[in-house]
């Protein structure tokens, strides 16, 4: 798959994600989860999250703060403004994965495997940080295609990672680890 078919296969994967998804924003209730862990601005919610007292250390705050920004502009009576930052890490996972396994004849495959992955779909549509990790994982995966020329990309993703799941610092640490190596 060229260049030009590779890129047209993940935004056609990415729009037919957020279409899956979008159709289901509003389908469901708030449950404890999405509306228990952080709600706050976005200094409060990193505060929550760097926070050892805090029930929920750990889940940083970038997706967070990306569903902030969608309660300020939907308001927070909107189900849909909830998830609408998981919408949009879910597509991007499922285009990113396109790119990820990139010329091989699979990769439409790949990422419709991943846009139709029940766990996915649900992580899609749950006000989570979940969606985000799935996309910066395969952002990352597409940089490790070629790490040496696409090294930012790859620093940017791990970073964004870190900043979403404290987890993600291992996984970035293992992976430039092994790119060093």
């Amino acid at each position: 798959m060229n260049s030009r078919a590779s890129q047209l296969s993940a935004a056609g994967v990415g729009l037919l994600s957020l279409a899956i998804v979008g159709s289901g924003l509003s389908g469901r209730d708030l449950t404890g989860d999405e509306i228990a862990i952080f709600t706050g601005g976005p200094l409060q919610t990193l505060n929550a999250a760097l926070n050892p007292g805090e029930h929920f250390t750990g889940h940083m705050p970038l997706s967070y703060w990306l569903r902030w920004v969608f309660l300020s502009l939907m308001g927070e009576g909107s189900v849909a403004a909830w998830r609408m930052h998981a919408a949009l890490g879910f597509a991007g996972a499922s285009a990113l994965t396109v790119l990820a396994v990139g010329g091989l004849r699979w990769a439409g495959l790949a990422g419709l495997l991943v846009a139709l992955s029940p766990i996915a779909v649900f992580h899609g549509m749950d006000s989570s940080n979940y969606a985000w990790t799935a996309c910066l994982g395969a952002g990352a995966l597409v940089a490790l295609r070629d790490p040496v020329r696409h090294r930012w990309w790859l620093v940017g993703c791990l970073t964004l990672a870190a900043w979403n799941d404290l987890y993600g610092v291992w996984l970035g640490a293992g992976v430039l680890v092994a790119c060093w190596m």
